[in-house]
Formats: C-alpha cells, sequence, structure tokens
C-alpha cells in the first residue's frame, strides 16, 4: 500500500483532515467532560482552589518588644490584608500572663464573602480587620513574658474552629520567654491539629540573645507540639519582609 499521497493528494484532502480533526477534538472534550463531573472528587481537582486558614497572630506587649511595637503591628497588618474568602483571622497578645480573655486583642474573625470573586466585599471586611490590628495599643509594659500561655490559648481555639482550615501560627515576637526559657514539660500537654504550620518574625530583635539557641529551642518544642516549623521559618527584623511574602502569598 503506498502511503504517499503526494502534494497535490493533500491539498485535495486538508477541509476533509482539518473538519475530521475538529469533531475528534469535540468528542474527547465531551468525554473528559463527562468523566469529570461523574468523579466524586471533581470538584477538588480545581485548579488554583483555595484552602482556608485560620491565622492565629501573636503580639508581643512585653517591654522587651517596645522599640519594634508599631513596625510589629504593622505587618501583623500586612497579615490581615492578604486574608481571602472563608479565612479565618486573631490575634493572640503576649503578656505576663497567657490565656486571659482580653489577651485575645481581635476576637476571632470569618472573611465571608458572596464568591471568590466579591472583591469588594472581600476589600470591605478585610479593611476593617487592619483597621482593628492597626489600632492595637500595647497593655503597659509586663516584666515577665509568657509565651506558652499564650500558645496553648492558641491551641484551645485551633481545636475548636480548625475543622476544614489550615491552622498557621504567626509569631511577632522576639522569643524570649522571662524569667526563664520553656522546657520540654512545659508544652507536653499541648498538641495543634494536623496541618499546623508555624512562622516566627522579630526573633532576638533586641541583639541581646543567641539567635541560634533561640531557634533550636522554639523549633523542638512547636515540633513536639504538631506544628511544622523548619528553621528558616524563624526570621529576624532584617528578613521580616521576605518572611512574610512567602508565608503569606
Amino acid at each position: 500500500m503506498n502511503f504517499n499521497l503526494g502534494r497535490n493528494s493533500m491539498t485535495r484532502k486538508g477541509p476533509f483532515v482539518s473538519w475530521f480533526s475538529a469533531v475528534v477534538l469535540v468528542a474527547a472534550c465531551g468525554l473528559l467532560l463527562i468523566a469529570c463531573q461523574q468523579r466524586p472528587d471533581a470538584q477538588s481537582i480545581r485548579i488554583g482552589a483555595h484552602h482556608a486558614r485560620f491565622i492565629i497572630a501573636f503580639l508581643d506587649e512585653t517591654g522587651s518588644r517596645g522599640p519594634e511595637w508599631n513596625d510589629m503591628v504593622d505587618r501583623v497588618a500586612v497579615v490581615a490584608g492578604r486574608l481571602k474568602n472563608q479565612d479565618a483571622f486573631t490575634v493572640i497578645g503576649i503578656d505576663d500572663h497567657g490565656g486571659d480573655e482580653d489577651d485575645v486583642r481581635i476576637p476571632l474573625t470569618i472573611v465571608q464573602t458572596r464568591s471568590d470573586l466579591d472583591m469588594a466585599g472581600l476589600k470591605r471586611q478585610r479593611d476593617a480587620i487592619v483597621a482593628q490590628v492597626k489600632s492595637l495599643k500595647p497593655r503597659g509594659k509586663p516584666q515577665r513574658t509568657d509565651i506558652v500561655g499564650a500558645i496553648r490559648q492558641a491551641q484551645g481555639m485551633a481545636n475548636k474552629v480548625s475543622q476544614n482550615m489550615n491552622v498557621i501560627l504567626a509569631f511577632f515576637s522576639d522569643m524570649q520567654q522571662t524569667p526563664r526559657m520553656p522546657d520540654d514539660a512545659a508544652m507536653k500537654d499541648i498538641h495543634f491539629p494536623d496541618g499546623t504550620v508555624g512562622y516566627c518574625f522579630y526573633v532576638s530583635a533586641s541583639r541581646r540573645y543567641d539567635f541560634p539557641a533561640t531557634v533550636s529551642l522554639w523549633q523542638r518544642l512547636l515540633t513536639s507540639a504538631g506544628v511544622a516549623i523548619t528553621e528558616n521559618d524563624f526570621h529576624q527584623k532584617g528578613t521580616v519582609d521576605f518572611g512574610l511574602n512567602n508565608a503569606f502569598r
């Protein structure tokens, strides 16, 4: 059989080949659409679908954070300004005694719009949360720092409302607990939902503390509490913006 049709033959049959190819393409697309509709997980394969997050921001109010307070508030506001539809957000203050009702500086708020395309509604709600964050003022200058108490309070909130959400812990603190740093026993009964991740900003910002030692301690303690966090997730003042842009796009 001779498959060499020649130039003239290809010219004559070109329209037919193009029409036939188009029919085959349409049929294939139709079969793919039917297959996707029949799959129970068809919605889960949407490209770019957003999975709701529960973002818990910790804001250090102790005396050691005084010089960086305004910077930290501004960066927490950046996080609030990047909330998406169905995200939840709260701010917990770190002071000398964690777990008190007034330590929740921004109450739990869930961003809910009519659809992901309702950009005006999304902006309106984000702007309202940003305004709350920027209005925060430190409550005195506590001389003790209870980071573990704030973490314990956050764990209670996360376990109550984090169903179908990715929990994200964002610490804005030098991560220095005074008068003494915590040990493994302090965190033994704390555990966050599976998939929780953590980031620390302004770590050892005062330069009076050992940054590697601080990172090593908190990475171990947070990991033991079910929080996924690496040494690259700890940021001093100079890398805060870089870290925020990676963590909260």
